[in-house]
């Protein structure tokens, strides 16, 4: 199959749209925390973290996402299991290569008083690491390409909506 008219697995695409906005602020033990107002296990998947909730809309034969690509998004799901599991963010096949994992990052990235590099886009296989490259706006055609031995979760970030 040839990259042209690829769509990576973690894009969002039209139909899958964001949940009703029903978060709520609660007092918790450790401080001030977001709730859905109709709550339950399956928004918090990976270690109690409060996730975004979208729709999801069917799969193709290849078990790849249907519909029109909305390119500036990544849907929340697809992108927390690809980064969990270490698998591409293009094809979500595993990523690792033999000499480790491919990270992209965009020139925003960067942290001139930081030796390190934190990403929240899922690592790329070899053969999918130019096709992630050319399409992904938020490298802005500009991508630092990384590879790593090992990546470990450190993290989840996320914005509050006023």
């Amino acid at each position: 199959m040839s990259d042209q008219g690829l769509v990576p697995f973690i894009t969002q695409r039209e139909g899958e749209e964001a949940a009703p906005n029903n978060l709520l602020i609660h007092q918790h033990a450790a401080g001030p925390r977001l709730y859905y107002g109709d709550e339950d296990p399956r928004d918090r998947p990976l270690r109690g973290i409060l996730w975004a909730r979208c729709g999801f809309n069917p799969v193709d034969e290849r078990q790849m996402p249907t519909g029109v690509p909305q390119w500036k998004l990544m849907h929340p799901y697809r992108q927390m299991l690809t980064m969990q599991a270490l698998h591409c963010q293009v094809c979500a096949r595993p990523a690792r290569t033999a000499l480790g994992f491919i990270f992209l990052a965009g020139p925003r990235d960067e942290d001139p008083a930081r030796a390190e590099i934190f990403t929240n886009q899922p690592p790329v296989c070899a053969r999918h690491a130019r096709a992630a490259a050319a399409l992904c706006p938020h490298l802005e055609k500009d991508p630092m390409v990384f590879l790593a031995r090992s990546a470990p979760l450190y993290g989840v970030h996320g914005n509050l909506a006023h």
